[in-house]
């Protein structure tokens, strides 16, 4: 199922489509047997590079999750603070299944956009919003709908993006090894690690000497979500996100709804033949 949703904010630059996202958790119509564990969790990345006279700058922006017990999954994501000293800007999105719904925000216009997913016997075909900027295509079949069904997407939310840079060398000739760190905690939550090492060869992207670098992550099982990443690139400097604060609880329902004073519009999706929907 191909799911998409474009704001366009007061500024072209604000451009905001969350395809990826939507995708990620909408592809399925029933959920599993057994949600993973609530929680509310706050990250914070810090960028920091070196220039070649030791100068360094910082850069800081943070990002929060959290998923409650009946399969509602809330991100949102700050953006640097800007040059001009403004505070960056934040963008939120939560899936909810039980309502058969997905949101997202930012607070730039502080507006929210509530997409309004069709009931779950009506999840085939196209359908797009009466002002086409959202819109869902879950193919020509029409689904079997049992008891265990649920509204829009997959309860428990899309997995969580990736926040810092991935290893993508466009040489093959890039050595990359992979190890185990084995198992510690974080906050009192077991997590597992891994350390992916690259190395670009010398003269490879016009380096006298051999590129090393590495990306490092740490996934808690029980939660389903890495709580620290390192990405170490000689070339951009090193980032590091990591915990702030981690709730293992039942997070307050306040976590999956906009901030307070924004306004809220709604966009039901009506059903259209397919090919009006946008490629």
């Amino acid at each position: 199922m191909r799911v998409f949703i474009c704001t366009l904010t007061g500024a072209a630059v604000l451009l905001s489509c969350a395809a990826a996202w939507s995708q990620a958790g909408a592809t399925s119509h029933s959920a599993p047997s057994k949600l993973p564990a609530p929680y509310a969790v706050v990250f914070k990345t810090t960028e920091v590079q070196t220039l070649a006279d030791g100068t360094t700058i910082t850069r800081a922006s943070g990002d929060a999750q959290a998923r409650d017990s009946e399969g509602r999954w809330m991100t949102s994501q700050t953006s640097n603070s800007m040059a001009d000293g403004q505070p960056g800007v934040t963008f939120g999105n939560v899936d909810d299944p039980v309502a058969g719904a997905r949101m997202s925000w930012n607070s730039q216009t502080h507006q929210a956009i509530v997409m309004q997913f069709p009931s779950g016997n009506e999840h085939y075909g196209c359908w797009r919003s009466d002002d086409g900027h959202e819109g869902v295509d879950y193919g020509p079949v029409k689904p079997r709908i049992t008891g265990a069904a649920v509204g829009a997407g997959s309860a428990g939310g899309p997995p969580m993006p990736p926040m810092l840079p991935a290893i993508s060398p466009a040489m093959q000739s890039v050595k990359q090894k992979t190890e185990d760190l084995g198992t510690t905690s974080i906050m009192g939550v077991e997590v597992h690690g891994t350390r992916t090492t690259w190395t670009t060869p010398e003269g490879q992207v016009g380096n006298d000497r051999p590129l090393v670098g590495y990306n490092e992550t740490w996934i808690a099982p029980s939660l389903g979500i890495a709580l620290r990443q390192v990405s170490d690139d000689p070339r951009t400097g090193k980032t590091t996100r990591e915990v702030v604060s981690l709730e293992l609880d039942e997070p307050d329902r306040a976590n999956f709804q906009p901030p307070g004073g924004y306004t809220v519009v709604t966009e039901v999706l009506h059903q259209v033949a397919c090919q009006q929907l946008p490629q």
